[in-house]
């Protein structure tokens, strides 16, 4: 994981190395399931620990009525959630993905056309982490 990095251009290496999947959007699925096994497991282990999640997606999710659940569960444990949106996602389902704390902003969402077009926010995004936690 991205834990195994102590800096910056690790980071960012392995962020690199990220293969694209695609098919349907279950966004809400796909947090509870990262929250089960990397979130609430890594608390335990450090409260003080820094986490993060950046969801990357093409689409709308089929789940979208369970994402505002799934975001407030993991604010418990004080995670960040970065949206980026590619090609087909909305701006309104990624405001509700996002959220970096009670006055989360635009900085916490980003938008492409293109899945390459999203690497340009990379460093944004590696730096924002950084600088905030």
């Amino acid at each position: 994981g991205l834990d195994a990095h102590d800096t910056t251009e690790g980071v960012v290496g392995a962020i690199n190395q990220i293969q694209w999947l695609t098919g349907d959007t279950h966004t809400a699925r796909a947090l509870t399931q990262v929250r089960d096994n990397i979130i609430r497991p890594a608390y335990r282990a450090n409260p003080d620990r820094a986490s993060i999640i950046i969801v990357i997606t093409d689409g709308d999710p089929q789940d979208y009525k369970k994402v505002p659940a799934a975001v407030e569960s993991l604010k418990e444990f004080g995670t960040k959630i970065f949206a980026i949106g590619v090609g087909d996602a909305t701006r309104p389902e990624l405001d509700k993905l996002a959220w970096v704390g009670d006055k989360s902003n635009d900085k916490a969402v980003f938008y492409a056309d293109r899945y390459d077009g999203a690497l340009a926010f990379q460093n944004e995004i590696v730096q924002t982490i950084c600088k905030n936690n």
